[in-house]
């Protein structure tokens, strides 16, 4: 059934992505302003902010909250027990305590979720290959994000793995972008693992990037238009279309206990060619053969 025009659906999710969720959503019949409202908040990398837009949201009664990340997840489910909660792009919700199991939610929250560990593998294997001698790794992180501290881990033991070495630098501001470039270049790193964040994908930080000759890659293909080498990760179109299927599952009345959590389906590789020329990397036929969108 329909959601009536006096029931209003929270959401965290801006930009193309938000537009294509809207886009899905609208197929199932919710048209924002006919047939659902949809109040949006949107922090950026204000992530004090989020416990207080959770809470206007709750305020206002929303029949449910979409939520993108963990920090906006947390914040959600910390400001209600009820409400249901969708979550979009959170790294393993289990293990953080978000849900119980992918099957079995077994509380008001459920959605999308991902092994952060094989992605980080994943992602720093498509580094190497590109660029083979890439042996010290350089990790860029916002220390306001909570996500972050969550994945070190993870991407730790996935270096490992890969036989790489890890060099932290984290980065608070913008005006850190020149000096966080500068000293992984200094620190003799080959490539740089942007992890997911606002602040980050920047294009001024990539170009400090480019200015010290090393190799990006990151987690959307946002980052690659912005200028990084690579992107990989969950397929944007597959988590805006899913995020929808949840949307219209709760909103009908099913309890989030009752719907299992999902991980992508779908990983896309995104290669910037521009970025490699400027940067002098020979990309591999087996990089660009397997991508799954060329920007130039």
């Amino acid at each position: 059934m329909l959601c009536p025009e006096s029931c209003t659906i929270g959401s965290t999710r801006t930009g193309a992505v938000g537009a294509a969720f809207l886009q899905h959503l609208g197929a199932r019949g919710y048209i924002d302003g006919k047939t659902v409202r949809i109040d949006t908040r949107a922090a950026g990398v204000a992530y004090g902010k989020l416990p207080y837009y959770a809470a206007e949201l709750v305020n206002r009664k929303v029949a449910a909250i979409l939520t993108e990340g963990l920090a906006a997840t947390e914040a959600a489910r910390r400001a209600t027990s009820t409400i249901p909660i969708i979550m979009v792009g959170v790294p393993d919700a289990a293990e953080v305590g978000l849900i119980e199991s992918l099957s079995h939610p077994g509380a008001n929250v459920t959605g999308l979720t991902y092994p952060y560990v094989s992605l980080a593998a994943k992602q720093l294997q498509l580094l190497r290959e590109t660029v083979p001698e890439a042996t010290r790794i350089g990790v860029i992180l916002n220390p306001a994000n909570p996500e972050h501290q969550r994945v070190l881990p993870a991407v730790a033991s996935a270096a490992q793995g890969a036989g790489a070495q890890l060099v932290r630098t984290p980065v608070r501001l913008r005006a850190e972008f020149a000096g966080a470039m500068a000293s992984l270049k200094a620190a003799r790193v080959d490539a740089v693992l942007v992890l997911d964040d606002q602040l980050l994908y920047s294009g001024e930080l990539l170009w400090h990037a480019l200015d010290q000759r090393l190799p990006t890659i990151s987690l959307k293909p946002s980052f690659v238009e912005a200028g990084g080498l690579l992107s990989y990760g969950p397929s944007q179109v597959e988590l805006a279309e899913r995020a929808a299927f949840f949307v219209d599952r709760v909103v009908s009345g099913i309890a989030p206990a009752a719907l299992a959590a999902e991980q992508p389906l779908r990983f896309e590789l995104v290669v910037n060619v521009t970025t490699a020329r400027a940067l002098g990397v020979e990309l591999p036929s087996s990089i660009l053969l397997r991508a799954d969108r060329i920007v130039r």
